[in-house]
């Protein structure tokens, strides 16, 4: 502990730990998976724990299609995704009891407004880079319209959908193409994917999140943390 610079009871807690990453994702759909290779390519080290037997979650269940606004193909094909109307129709959709076209922020809470801003500003980017990386090629939908496309604040009723490149005609097996190719690169990019290996809660020290607790055929196991638990 003192080697360290850690207190003896600090010292006894790291070692409490049967493993150690920079990032702990739990769950391996499309999220998690995009959430361990975002955290790689940062420079992190991640792993990606799953409860059941194989991979891929609700993501290998579901058609899969993905609704991007203002994609880079939908500007290349001129269809236009003003930022402000975009986050009106998303305002009346997500808040209907509390929608307010003549509020600033449409009556979302600066949380809500910044999370809908952050998504508007960053889906795209990481879209293509997941594609630019082999890890989810995508192809452009245009003409797959909103399900709400009738609504007077969705300035841009149809454009914002992709679909994984090798996905059949009807994109019923979109999310098996999408779960193959982001695991193949997870696994490329040095992720360990553990199946079989729910998580059950997390560890929580000086009141900081620094782990999970994970169940496992052996009795529990924890896995530290170093920087965050997705």
């Amino acid at each position: 502990a003192a080697t360290l610079g850690l207190s003896t009871q600090e010292a006894e807690a790291a070692q409490a730990f049967d493993a150690s990453y920079d990032v702990v994702v739990c769950g391996s759909g499309c999220g998690g998976l995009a959430s361990a290779l975002f955290a790689r390519w940062q420079g992190n080290s991640a792993v990606i724990l799953e409860k059941a037997g194989s991979i891929g979650g609700t993501t290998a269940k579901a058609a899969f299609w993905y609704w991007v606004p203002d994609n880079e193909a939908m500007r290349k094909a001129g269809i236009a995704d003003p930022k402000p109307d975009f986050l009106k129709y998303v305002a009346r959709l997500s808040n209907p009891q509390g929608y307010d076209p003549t509020h600033p922020r449409y009556g979302f809470s600066q949380w809500e407004w910044d999370m809908c801003s952050a998504f508007y500003d960053s889906a795209s980017p990481a879209a293509e880079v997941l594609a630019r990386k082999g890890a989810l090629p995508h192809r452009h939908v245009a003409e797959v319209p909103d399900y709400f496309a009738e609504l007077p604040e969705d300035k841009a009723p149809k454009g914002r959908v992709l679909v994984p490149r090798d996905a059949i005609p009807s994109m019923a097996d979109g999310g098996l193409v999408a779960v193959r190719t982001m695991s193949t690169k997870a696994r490329q990019e040095g992720i360990p994917i553990r199946t079989g290996s729910p998580v059950k809660g997390l560890v929580n020290e000086h009141g900081e999140v620094t782990g999970v607790r994970v169940a496992g055929p052996d009795g529990e196991s924890r896995v530290r943390a170093r920087r965050g638990v997705v």
